[in-house]
């Protein structure tokens, strides 16, 4: 009885595991296909269909491979922030052979510093606490852990803090430059004393 059931759990696990590699490779089939399909698309200069696919096989298999065609294809549409995040993520992984081939991993690279020469790197300054919004989204508390990237052009930022008056002030980002910006909120003047009875 025993020996029966033995076997039999040991077929059932054979199946299990057929079946488990033969979905993944119908998964990865699908993966290829979409970036096959998305790379066709950028050919002819439709990149936004393109992201679209690319997103598609990120969603089925994350990878440096797909994270590496979505930065690209970003860098096309002028989406220079996103493109920034995902071409740095593709670049420190090493999930698969793609992106060990050093022509793979130099295109990327390359695409990569042609981001970064449109987005600028924006250090605030200013009392401990101050809520910083930027173009209409909230983006922390200082001090912040690290600058802000922004694409080249102007934001509108807003800052607000206990005890302060807020303050709202267009900045001039400039692409490929790291720059520091203080805040420079007013104390809220104390309340005027009630005048005293005669």
């Amino acid at each position: 009885m025993n020996l029966s059931f033995s076997r039999s759990f040991s077929i059932f696990a054979v199946v299990l595991l057929l079946g488990g590699a033969a979905r993944a490779a119908d998964t990865n089939a699908q993966v290829d296909e979409l970036i096959s399909q998305g790379f066709k698309l950028r050919l002819q200069g439709k990149n936004a269909e393109a992201l679209d696919l690319f997103l598609k096989a990120h969603a089925l298999v994350p990878s440096a491979r797909t994270l590496g065609q979505i930065g690209s294809a970003e860098v096309a549409l002028h989406r220079w922030t996103e493109a920034e995040r995902h071409l740095e993520d593709a670049l420190s992984r090493h999930d698969s052979p793609w992106i060990e081939i050093p022509a793979n991993r130099a295109t990327l690279e390359k695409t990569l510093a042609e981001a970064r020469q449109q987005i600028g790197r924006i250090e605030f300054r200013g009392p401990a606490g101050t809520d910083i919004s930027v173009d209409g989204r909230h983006v922390g508390a200082l001090p912040l852990a690290a600058p802000l990237h922004f694409a080249a052009g102007s934001v509108h930022v807003i800052a607000s803090a206990r005890g302060f008056q807020s303050l709202q002030q267009e900045i001039v980002v400039h692409g490929g430059a790291s720059e520091t910006v203080n805040l420079a909120l007013l104390p809220v003047a104390p309340a005027a004393a009630a005048p005293a009875a005669i």
